[in-house]
């Protein structure tokens, strides 16, 4: 079952304490990865090294984007939220695109979280867009998994075909993979659901799904991790041969089984797949 809200989860948001070792390592991948594009949220309105790296997709589908978001703070002037949020490297939060954010903060206030409310202006990196943002953040202590809300009334820019020719033959993001222990997994799901306003399916092994669109969230059950947490994400790419033939060609550590290609880097799991599950 689809959101009844008008929230379409478009693309993660990826905490690197490097931006320098984030481009170095995914670009290993065969991502074609934008400059640092420097913002004040993250510190760097003045020019400091605090911003954002975009891996950018073409997607399956074409009323909203589908991309990686690889952030950094210059701590001395990033907003306290946002190194609170990206105080470590990997999957940090679960970005969702709508166009009216009056009524997310309207629902999301209603289920008892505390918000955050911004606006961010973001510059181009050549061909790829930029722009005004308006973002809204349920504080870290109040949800169990990190989401947000954003608005912009214009992304066209960010469609620029350039950015989505990746030498890995990245498609899309197509899953995110969330982890809880036993104890909370039944509360992490009806956070899913009520903050999306969104059913579950049930998956077998005790873990659940959720459609958000052209991304599917997948929540199961891990009891080595001490809280629930986004442990990493699933790129449909061309050719998985053409993709294992690139890894092994950079050096890249992989597993595979399944018709799965499985690398683990800067804090997150990544799953390379010809045909996605879900459409």
């Amino acid at each position: 079952m689809a959101s009844k809200l008008d929230l379409k989860l478009d693309h993660l948001m990826i905490a690197a304490q490097s931006h320098q070792a984030a481009a170095k390592a995914y670009e290993a991948l065969g991502f074609k990865v934008t400059p640092l594009r420097q913002n004040g949220p993250m510190g760097g309105a003045e020019g400091d090294d605090g911003g954002s790296q975009l891996i950018m997709f073409a997607g399956r589908r074409n009323d909203y984007l589908n991309y990686l978001e690889i952030s950094t703070t210059f701590k001395p002037k990033a907003l306290p939220l946002m190194n609170r949020i990206l105080q470590q490297d990997g999957v940090a939060m679960m970005v969702n695109f709508c166009n009216n954010i009056s009524q997310i903060k309207e629902h999301w206030a209603g289920e008892g979280y505390e918000l955050h409310y911004f606006e961010g202006e973001f510059p181009s990196s050549g061909s790829l867009g930029g722009g005004k943002f308006e973002i809204l953040i349920p504080d870290p202590e109040s949800v169990p998994i990190q989401i947000n809300a954003v608005f912009s009334s214009n992304r066209e820019g960010y469609n620029a075909p350039e950015w989505q020719d990746h030498p890995n033959g990245a498609i899309a993001l197509t899953e995110v993979r969330c982890v809880s222990n036993s104890a909370e997994i039944g509360s992490v799901a009806k956070f899913i659901e009520a903050s999306h306003d969104i059913g579950k399916v049930d998956e077998t092994g005790g873990g659940f799904r959720f459609d958000l669109g052209q991304i599917q969230v997948k929540l199961d059950t891990d009891e080595t991790v001490k809280s629930p947490k986004i442990g990493g994400f699933q790129i449909l790419v061309t050719s998985l041969a053409g993709c294992r033939e690139l890894l092994s060609r950079n050096g890249v550590s992989f597993q595979e089984y399944d018709d799965r290609v499985f690398v683990k880097t800067m804090g997150s799991h990544i799953e390379f797949v010809e045909k996605a599950e879900c459409p």
